[in-house]
């Protein structure tokens, strides 16, 4: 389901709640990439765009769920809310929101653990590993993909992250 979408999540959480008994815990791993500068991008919808999925999503899931105690509650952020990236200072902000909400009064008191996670790129999976880069910058985007999370080792961080207690990482 989208999880900027009101209904649909109701829906979602309603038939998960059905098939899998109550929910504990919530990976909030909702994004889309930005897609350059903006200026060149034209108009606020593009940005939006980039928004709804994070910044919505987080909104839905807190409305929908905020009233319910939660064992866990994980948000995917990026390296770019802390470090930045040239042409995705849409993409930044919209994690930098999740990072700010762990810290703030708006999170739920009945949610026990709340984390964001900055997470750098993963390698072979994930936004970065199925992003489209031009020709001229693929064996550039390749060369930093090879340094890249591998997903065993970003498994192992994710449960050293939640065993930490902490409420904001970088990865």
């Amino acid at each position: 389901a989208d999880v900027a979408d009101d209904a649909a999540m109701t829906r979602a959480l309603s038939e998960g709640r059905s098939r899998f008994g109550e929910l504990h815990g919530v990976i909030h791993a909702a994004g889309v990439s930005g897609q350059g500068a903006l200026a060149l991008r034209g108009t606020p919808a593009a940005a939006r765009a980039v928004f709804a999925p994070k910044v919505d999503g987080l909104d839905v899931l807190r409305r929908l769920l905020g009233a319910q105690s939660l064992d866990l509650f994980v948000l995917t952020s990026s390296i770019n809310a802390v470090v930045g990236a040239a042409g995705a200072c849409d993409y930044a902000s919209a994690n930098a929101v999740l990072d700010a909400f762990v810290d703030s009064d708006a999170v739920p008191t009945g949610w026990r653990q709340v984390v964001a996670i900055d997470w750098g790129a993963w390698r072979d999976v994930g936004m970065a590993a199925t992003l489209r880069v031009p020709e001229a910058m693929r064996a550039h985007w390749q060369a930093h993909l090879a340094g890249a999370i591998a997903p065993a080792a970003g498994v192992e961080a994710l449960a050293r992250v939640l065993a930490s207690g902490r409420r904001r990482v970088v990865v």
